[in-house]
């Protein structure tokens, strides 16, 4: 009888330590180190917990971390509801992956340079007409970046009526239902530039028509950093993944970033690897005002070509100038083509831009 009531104490004392425990955790948070006497973890920790998959976390656990989850990959789509209703949504990122060598033995960096910054809702967003919600929520369904087209739309409201000093003179004004952006924080194997059209809210060709959109797109290549032993050069200052740098300066072989209006078709001026081309005429004084001076256009990637820019295959690299596959080409010069007087607006938006916050509407504009 009293061996009995010994493990009625034991037992009642456990529990109210196990209580007590339990009890701990959800006030004070995870344990930075709750280990047994063989020093394995008998509670996982906040980071692990955030390392495994949301069906791998239990409804306490979440509690304990705060509700970390893992990161979610860049493809997923984002919660139109949750932004719609005002919410606060954390731009997504990409899963680092295994490095992809692509065929002449450069390595291809898949994965961003730096975290993504988070994204919040503006005001802009309440001022769309029904066309332009129909047009994001089209744009978000085909992987496209929420920051991205804020910034896109901010700009538009703000600037639309405005006519924009060009270099080499004369002035400019942007097509009010064609617009273009081009995400250059995915890497070229991806599809990245979208085409967009305010007036009919939908991407302008509809891939429910059949149509491709968004497509894969080059950018510049940057200098050379090293050359092997017949000074061929073998590595450059962008690899063929995400755009790491850009540039406003002639002979940097760098995509100028930013906001521009596209303006009409041209040939080459003599030495350049494409045949046709469309200019752009960047708006942002010091960051892209010297886009066209530098001879910077639209093309497509000349043939043949080991980098084919489709297919998930990673793009061939330019002097600085964007590019699409000569598959794309007649329905990218239809969209973006524009004449002396103005067209289409064209965000390249990049590594520089995603740093700034969701209200950002371009800056030092060319007016």
């Amino acid at each position: 009888m009293e061996d009995t009531n010994q493990k009625k104490i034991h037992s009642k004392t456990f529990l109210a330590k196990l209580f007590v425990f339990v009890g701990s955790l959800f006030l004070f948070g995870c344990p930075k180190n709750s280990s047994n006497s063989s020093g394995n973890s008998l509670f996982p920790t906040c980071r692990e917990t955030a390392n495994q998959s949301d069906s791998q976390q239990s409804l306490i656990l979440k509690r304990m971390c705060g509700g970390i989850t893992g990161s979610r990959s860049y493809e997923q789509q984002p919660d139109l509801n949750a932004i719609n209703n005002g919410g606060v949504l954390a731009a997504p990122t990409r899963h680092n992956s295994e490095d992809c060598h692509n065929c002449d033995g450069e390595v291809m960096d898949t994965t961003r340079s730096r975290p993504r910054p988070t994204y919040e809702e503006t005001p802009v967003l309440q001022q769309m007409d029904e066309n332009e919600k129909k047009m994001r929520e089209a744009y978000l369904n085909a992987g496209g970046n929420p920051k991205a087209f804020e910034h896109m739309m901010c700009f538009f409201k703000a600037n639309h009526n405005t006519n924009f000093r060009r270099n080499g003179g004369g002035r400019i004004k942007m097509d009010r239902c064609k617009i273009a952006i081009q995400d250059f924080t995915k890497p070229s194997n991806e599809p990245r530039l979208y085409f967009l059209n305010r007036c009919t809210g939908k991407l302008d060709p509809d891939p429910s028509d059949g149509g491709v959109n968004p497509v894969q797109s080059s950018n510049g290549s940057g200098k050379c950093t090293k050359r092997d032993s017949k000074n061929r050069c073998i590595s450059r200052e962008v690899g063929k993944g995400v755009l790491t740098k850009a540039s406003n300066s002639d002979g940097s072989k760098l995509t100028p970033s930013g906001f521009h209006i596209m303006g009409h078709a041209r040939a080459p001026g003599g030495g350049q690897a494409w045949t046709e081309g469309m200019e752009m005429h960047g708006l942002e004084m010091g960051v892209n005002d010297q886009t066209n001076a530098r001879g910077v256009v639209f093309h497509y990637v000349p043939k043949p070509h080991k980098f084919s820019c489709r297919d998930g295959q990673p793009c061939y690299r330019t002097n600085g100038c964007s590019a699409v596959d000569k598959r794309y080409w007649p329905q990218t010069k239809s969209f973006l083509e524009g004449d002396a007087s103005g067209g289409p607006l064209i965000y390249n938006f990049t590594y520089k831009e995603d740093e700034q916050p969701s209200n950002y509407c371009g800056s030092n504009l060319w007016k």
